[in-house]
């Protein structure tokens, strides 16, 4: 298959992803809900943090189908469907009601995508964006290939359940408490180490098995949309190197001290993370209480910690790009 089918039927995949988890959610949020009983000890589930993690994933695969390019339509579009989802369960759901706790644990895990997805936005250097080309080149031939993407599901879907479930349940047959929050949290870690050692070996694979003719190729498609880009073309221009020889550099991730990091934002940068920081430390101790008093905290937690992630990310390959183009 080549270069350009691939990168078609890696978003084909990517949509059809997107309309189902989209209906997924809509089933689960509209599923009727059990009637109360005051006499009997119920299960508190961690729903804050689901709210989170669906409204989350469904702004990033809206992102990851190609279907809207700007970060501010995406987010928009995210924070719409929280709204419409929750306003149509008091209408059509059997034993549920619109929440604002939950319409803000949705809109948090909106904002903590966006963020990322910001974080994760084309560099301005030439070089980086190579760099950038050669991983969406062996992502795109992972999840076009079934079995690496079965692999990959299962190494990201299996932890949550063989770790949250057990630590749920003992907990609560042996102490009576229901620590959901937490449960979920070490599932979710589970996950997403597993999936991302899968996806890497996978996407290692991928690179290893590259025809040089055929990214030679993807590249040059690549080059041409750069060009058509202001601020890309301006790029292309200034940069010295011959093209070929650009294109196949290995380039190595420096070492960068966090003097140099913070350099990107300068202060209001520094005081961003010491405030996400704060909020760690201040809303961690959430997670040790039960789920219902725990829910929202939980969720104010998950964003500061995305938050804080995705500014170091974005610090990171902003100075990476500095260090490439100086280099080279």
């Amino acid at each position: 298959m080549s270069t350009a089918a691939t990168r078609r039927r890696a978003l084909q995949i990517w949509r059809a992803a997107l309309v189902g988890y989209a209906l997924l959610v809509i089933i689960a949020t509209h599923w009727p809900g059990s009637p109360p009983d005051p006499g009997a000890a119920r299960h508190v589930s961690p729903d804050k943090l689901m709210h989170f993690m669906a409204f989350g994933s469904f702004v990033m695969l809206l992102w990851m189908s190609g279907w809207v390019h700007r970060i501010s339509l995406i987010t928009a579009y995210g924070l719409a469907f929280v709204l419409l989802d929750e306003w149509t369960q008091s209408i059509f759901a059997l034993h549920r009601e619109a929440s604002g706790q939950d319409i803000a644990a949705g809109a948090f895990g909106v904002l903590a995508a966006t963020a990322w997805i910001n974080a994760m936005k084309p560099s301005w250097s030439p070089r980086l964006r190579m760099r950038d080309a050669r991983s969406i080149f062996a992502l795109n031939a992972t999840i076009t290939n079934q079995g690496d993407l079965l692999r990959v599901l299962a190494a990201g879907l299996i932890p949550p359940i063989v770790i949250a479930l057990p630590f749920y349940l003992i907990l609560w047959n042996l102490l009576g408490i229901g620590l959901g929050n937490l449960a979920l949290t070490l599932g979710l870690l589970g996950g997403l180490i597993g999936a991302a050692i899968m996806l890497r070996r996978r996407m290692q694979k991928s690179l290893d098995d590259l025809d040089p003719d055929a990214f030679r190729r993807e590249q040059e498609e690549w080059m041409d949309a750069v060009a058509e880009h202001p601020n890309g073309s301006e790029a292309a221009a200034e940069c010295s190197m011959d093209t070929d020889d650009a294109r196949w550099m290995d380039d190595q991730m420096p070492s960068v001290r966090m003097s140099m990091l913070l350099m990107t934002d300068g202060l209001p940068g520094l005081l961003c993370a010491g405030l996400f920081g704060l909020l760690i430390i201040n809303f961690t101790p959430m997670l040790l209480m039960p789920s219902m008093q725990g829910g929202l905290a939980g969720t104010i937690l998950y964003t500061s910690v995305f938050l804080l992630g995705a500014m170091l990310w974005s610090w990171q390959r902003t100075r990476l790009a500095e260090l490439l183009d100086q280099d080279g």
